[in-house]
């Protein structure tokens, strides 16, 4: 015969359970302590870069395996990697890199067709006021600390200053003694625009360069509406020459089309050794 147990405070049985709580020796401290990376979708060939930063709490050393997973004495933290490879669903006809326009007129418009729709594409251009321009040489920059031109009452004279243009040259001087001559170059080019004017060029004062080791070819020259000229400047250290010596010099550059401007060319060259 089985009797059924009253509940009385003298028949109750208590239990008391104790449980340390452990701290792990490491941790995920960033992506709010997530223990995943998920890239989601990223086009073929576009890297995407994510950072996962982990924290080691505790005095023991940390040993990484090829698992991704970073392990200590006591545990193994495991890190899980997702992305997904997808195919673009949007192209360019455009081979990429810049899309350069070039120079265009004041108030007129230059365009490229391309085929498909466009993510994203760098686009070069610059406006100029006149058609002909020079580009290439050194950048130019004013320094912070230069002082700002007086002001000056009165009458403005008309005739604009040069516009300068830093060239650089640098010789190399080999191990056993040969000198490689410096070479740059120079654009004169001609806008295309709605009226199709051709434009010239000429350097003036050549003569003078030659004692100095400079050459320019070529001096003088013709450019069609829509076109460039190459202008080859070359620097030969001349007899005589001091070592770490620079060389320099400036003529002007005269451009004529629809109006006629003046640059300024400034020639700084020098010898340098390789073996530096």
């Amino acid at each position: 015969m089985v009797h059924s147990l009253h509940f009385r405070p003298y028949n109750t049985l208590f239990l008391k359970l104790q449980c340390p709580a452990v701290q792990p020796p490491l941790v995920v401290v960033s992506g709010g302590g997530k223990n995943g990376v998920d890239f989601h979708q990223v086009a073929l060939g576009v890297k995407v870069i994510h950072r996962l930063t982990i924290q080691n709490i505790s005095r023991e050393t940390l040993d990484y395996c090829e698992t991704l997973g970073v392990r200590s004495q006591t545990m193994t933290l495991e890190i899980a990697l997702r992305g997904e490879g997808v195919g673009l669903a949007v192209t360019s006809s455009h081979p990429g890199g810049p899309l350069d326009f070039g120079y265009v007129m004041e108030k007129e418009g230059a365009s490229h067709v391309l085929k498909s729709e466009v993510c994203a594409v760098d686009l070069r251009g610059a406006a100029s006021s006149h058609n002909m321009y020079v580009t290439g040489g050194d950048r130019l920059t004013v320094p912070i600390d230069s002082p700002l031109p007086p002001l000056i009452h009165g009458p403005v004279e008309e005739k604009p200053p040069p516009t300068p243009v830093l060239v650089t040259l640098r010789a190399s001087c080999g191990a056993g003694g040969g000198v490689s001559p410096a070479e740059r170059e120079l654009q004169v080019g001609c806008v295309r625009s709605t009226i199709e004017k051709k434009g010239d060029f000429h350097w003036d004062n050549v003569a003078s360069l030659q004692q100095l080791g400079f050459s320019l070819e070529p001096s003088k020259g013709t450019v069609k509406s829509g076109h460039k000229r190459t202008i080859t400047v070359t620097w030969t250290p001349p007899s005589g020459y001091k070592p770490y010596e620079v060389v320099q010099t400036c003529l002007p550059l005269t451009l004529k089309g629809d109006e006629t401007n003046v640059y300024s060319v400034n020639l700084m060259a020098f010898l340098s050794n390789n073996t530096q």
